[in-house]
């Protein structure tokens, strides 16, 4: 597959499904994926665990100084954004500088846009660190994954390093409650002749129960459209999704299938 990764600091804005107009923070290298999951799914490709080196992870000030200026570039061109999106080539929460960089981009959206969102795509994985989730609850969309209801699965589909564990990461999202949006990307098929469906009745079962524990404000549910790294994989169809959406619902939970 052709990787998809974005070859700038700060990129966009972009028509984002979930944020509408989105102008996005890359905490990241812009040539390689940066990330502790391994998605099958993962429109940057594999993670080159070879590569991971914070060596290449940009400075703050780059980070702040690009921000200002894409932000004065569109008020220049009278354009308009929804958001300000932590997101790009990885796990945002991985640069070992990113609460301070988070401290630094609020400051500068309450300064020069006032009226914009800030928002985080992010795999949950560092929330056990304070100050990492203190900076998150700062933000105004904090949009993490959860792909499976059970350790088994989540191993298979999102290939964590390091050890990660999936109980540890609900844990830390319970703590958020409704400040935090779920988004998961359902789909099955088959890799290395394991099968592989988050849509089976059990898998299904026990993601609604983890749902219902974390009680976030919002679930985003949603299947492939890209290529991915894994062959084999199908998309799971919108009126599959439309009825999790309603079984979430139920709960009183908002769901919007992207």
């Amino acid at each position: 597959m052709k990787e998809v990764l974005f070859d700038n600091i700060i990129f966009g804005p972009i028509a984002s499904r979930r944020l509408g107009r989105s102008l996005g923070v890359n905490l990241l290298p812009v040539d390689i994926k940066f990330c502790n999951f391994d998605c099958l799914y993962c429109e940057c490709g594999w993670t080159k665990v070879q590569e991971l080196h914070r060596e290449h992870l940009p400075e703050s000030s780059a980070i702040i100084k690009r921000l200002i200026e894409e932000i004065k570039k569109l008020q220049h061109a009278g354009e308009t954004i929804d958001s300000i999106t932590f997101a790009g080539n990885g796990e945002p929460t991985l640069h070992p500088q990113f609460a301070s960089i988070a401290h630094d981009v609020i400051l500068v959206r309450d300064l020069l846009l006032p009226e914009v969102e800030l928002s985080i795509l992010s795999n949950g994985t560092m929330l056990h660190k304070d100050e990492v989730r203190e900076a998150m609850m700062r933000f105004d969309n904090c949009i993490l994954k959860l792909d499976a209801g059970t350790e088994d699965t989540f191993q298979l589909i999102n290939r964590p390093l390091g050890g990660v564990h999936l109980e540890k990461i609900i844990d830390q999202y319970a703590k958020f409650r409704d400040k935090l949006t779920i988004q998961t990307l359902f789909f099955k098929g088959k890799y290395h002749g394991v099968q592989v469906d988050n849509t089976s009745e059990k898998e299904l079962s026990i993601w609604l129960r983890r749902i219902a524990a974390i009680r976030p404000k919002k679930v985003m549910l949603y299947s492939l459209d890209r290529e991915t790294p894994a062959q084999g994989l199908e998309q799971i169809n919108e009126e599959t999704l439309n009825q999790i959406a309603t079984q979430v619902r139920k709960m009183g939970i908002e769901a919007l299938v992207a």
